[in-house]
């Protein structure tokens, strides 16, 4: 790719609004997305709609033309492949974000709400550009229970900061108190 392509994806933005092309699913996972950037995008089944979606063939196609916010920009390491997180699901995003955001730290207390459901855990809406994710065993201590069993949709959640991932911190990761 261009020097212009590389520049492109380094002055993404945590919450800019990108557009793309779906590609190809990932098990059922997720949904690749062709950015026309040095970068692949991916958007996780949580975070296509604040309802539960069991597989990403239930909400897209491949050719879809899809726009959604930008979570994390990630170059390659040893545990995961150079992608540009993206999600499809409408959250707040303005300039007092970005300093929420670089404040997070871990231990930090949190308050959200239960925006929706994956197998393995729970999306909270934090407030920030991307939601925060509550495994289900930081839930229970128990990995067979079900997420839906623990909580509803719209329940206020407090929990302590487990992890913070990303450039500017795109995901975080929860436990309960």
């Amino acid at each position: 790719r261009t020097a212009m392509t590389r520049y492109a994806v380094d002055d993404l933005k945590i919450g800019e609004k990108v557009t793309g092309t779906v590609t190809g699913f990932f098990k059922n996972i997720g949904a690749n997305v062709d950015l026309g950037l040095e970068l692949p995008g991916f958007i996780h089944v949580a975070a296509m709609s604040k309802d539960r979606v069991e597989k990403p063939e239930d909400m897209l196609s491949i050719g879809d033309r899809i726009t959604g916010r930008v979570l994390t920009v990630t170059r390659t390491t040893a545990k995961t492949p150079a992608q540009i997180k993206m999600s499809m699901v409408e959250l707040p995003v303005f300039d007092k974000d970005l300093d929420a955001v670089n404040a997070l730290k871990v231990g930090n207390e949190v308050t959200g709400t239960v925006t929706g459901f994956t197998k393995v855990g729970a999306m909270l809406d934090l407030g920030l550009p991307f939601p925060g994710f509550l495994h289900v065993k930081q839930m229970t201590g128990d990995r067979g229970k079900d997420p839906e069993g623990v909580f509803i949709v719209g329940e206020k959640v407090t929990a302590r900061i487990r992890s913070v991932k990303g450039d500017r911190g795109g995901e975080v990761e929860l436990t309960m108190l």
